[in-house]
């Protein structure tokens, strides 16, 4: 099932961003609801990840969450982050064994 791309919690003002540590951050989408419908998500070993995408965003509105900060935690696992800061970004990098500024000093200069 599809999820209601008209009841998305705090929607709006969102953007996803894909980084891996591989290059630099990645806008994908300006919304959740534009994540759901024009991206398809691929992962080098499980390919097309799309669908599980969708339930996962499903699963968070069919547990009456709403809380970003939830989502969030949940799309970590595919590399996706909405909204996401600088310190955020730099944790990514130094989990992947990279210094901390690796491919981000454009998104660090862009978030000031």
């Amino acid at each position: 099932m599809r999820p209601d791309l008209n009841i998305l919690p705090g929607d709006s003002g969102c953007s996803v961003w894909f980084y891996n540590g591989m290059s630099q951050p990645r806008l994908l989408a300006g919304s959740i609801a534009g994540l759901l419908t024009d991206v398809t998500i691929t992962s080098n070993y499980r390919g097309d990840v799309t669908s599980e995408i969708h339930d996962v965003v499903q699963e968070w509105l069919a547990t009456g969450r709403g809380n970003l900060a939830d989502l969030k935690e949940e799309l970590w696992y595919y590399n996706l982050y909405i909204n996401p800061s600088a310190d955020e970004l730099m944790n990514a990098s130094r989990r992947y064994g990279l210094g901390h500024t690796t491919w981000l000093k454009d998104f660090i200069s862009n978030a000031v």
